[in-house]
């Protein structure tokens, strides 16, 4: 997937795999609950199972 034809392709799972480590930190700080990480965790892998069909 291209933004434009000037941009480099987007690299989903290195987008993922961010917002994973992002998602693990806020837990690791306490900012979210276990509940919150999963559920957010699988809405963003979920999400590049479909993106990146």
């Amino acid at each position: 997937m291209y933004l434009d034809s000037t941009w480099e392709p987007i690299d989903f799972s290195r987008l993922t795999a961010t917002c994973i480590a992002d998602l693990t930190n806020k837990l690791r700080l306490g900012k979210i609950d276990e509940r919150e990480f999963i559920e957010n965790a699988e809405l963003v892998s979920l999400d590049l199972a479909i993106t990146d069909c």
